[in-house]
């Protein structure tokens, strides 16, 4: 029996490129993703397909997914005895091969392939020191980069992505998803916080959800010149605020206020740094203080440990 695919499934499947695929969950992403995935290594010989995912269990569900579409269309290319399909691994009778490996934190242990096309399975989850170990496996091939992912905030490799123009993005809600009962999705919607619905259902990615002040808000507010960098009028009552990060994949950001009156604040500097040593934060913090003679320095001390 032939599948009934949704529109956006159909196009996925004729778009060729890399690829990124947002949605809300259970609306057939993986199941679409696999027919790609097996219909590219039938109808093109001697290629490497690689699918990963953060976890061994996440990568294993599209690998399984492939095994089975691959065996209930084209049986016949898929080898036999010492070549049958194993728990990682699929050859085809045309050379092909599929590949599928966790990625653990740092993509150590993936290291080595040269593919033709690389499929990440909740892609927002895999961690972003991975990506470096992973794209140069497609440096010589030219080849494709296919993501699918339920969002997780503005952040990292797959939301990056998402907003490349080098790559065709789909979004794609579950409420558009017939398949999905509407009193099901009411009940969800129900349990779960706005911000929880938005991102698991709509396929959104939420972080002004969390935000205190939205983004609309803060954009409005920006209305005076920037300031001449190194500008320091004085004497003035400035304050510094500073969110720390260290070694990590966050920025520390060094904010400067101008208290200009009670109700007026005008934000003069943003400094941002990466991958800085504690020891180096201190001496930024000395080193402005020193230059701006702050009434009070704010240290968010949360993320510090």
């Amino acid at each position: 029996m032939q599948l009934q695919l949704d529109p956006w499934q159909d196009k996925v499947l004729k778009t060729k490129g890399n690829i990124v695929l947002c949605s809300g969950r259970q609306v057939g992403k993986s199941t679409v993703i696999a027919m790609k995935a097996g219909e590219f290594a039938i109808n093109h010989s001697k290629k490497t397909i690689l699918i990963i995912a953060s976890v061994e269990r996440q990568a294993l569900l599209l690998f399984e997914k492939v095994l089975g579409y691959i065996h209930d269309t084209h049986k016949t290319y898929i080898c036999k005895k010492d070549k049958k399909p194993t728990k990682h691994t699929l050859r085809l009778t045309n050379g092909s091969i599929i590949h599928c490996l966790p990625t653990g934190i740092s993509g150590y242990g993936i290291r080595g392939y040269t593919i033709d096309q690389l499929y990440a399975d909740e892609a927002h989850f895999i961690p972003e020191e991975v990506w470096s170990a992973v794209t140069p496996m497609l440096a010589t091939t030219g080849g494709e980069i296919i993501l699918l992912s339920t969002p997780h905030g503005r952040e990292g490799y797959f939301y990056r992505c998402f907003k490349d123009k080098t790559f065709t993005q789909f979004h794609i809600s579950s409420e558009d998803c017939a398949r999905i009962p509407k009193d099901f999705l009411e009940m969800e919607r129900a349990r779960m916080t706005k911000r929880q619905y938005a991102q698991e259902y709509l396929g959104e990615f939420v972080d002004e959800l969390a935000q205190f002040f939205p983004d609309k808000l803060i954009a409005a507010c920006m209305i005076l010149p920037r300031r001449k960098p190194g500008f320091v009028s004085s004497p003035r009552d400035y304050f510094l605020g500073v969110d720390v990060a260290r070694m990590g994949e966050d920025e520390s950001t060094f904010e400067i206020i101008d208290k200009i009156n009670d109700k007026t604040l005008e934000h003069v500097e943003s400094i941002i740094t990466r991958k800085t040593l504690t020891t180096f934060t201190t001496r930024e913090v000395l080193r402005l203080n020193k230059k701006y003679d702050f009434r009070k320095i704010f240290i968010d001390d949360g993320g510090i440990g």
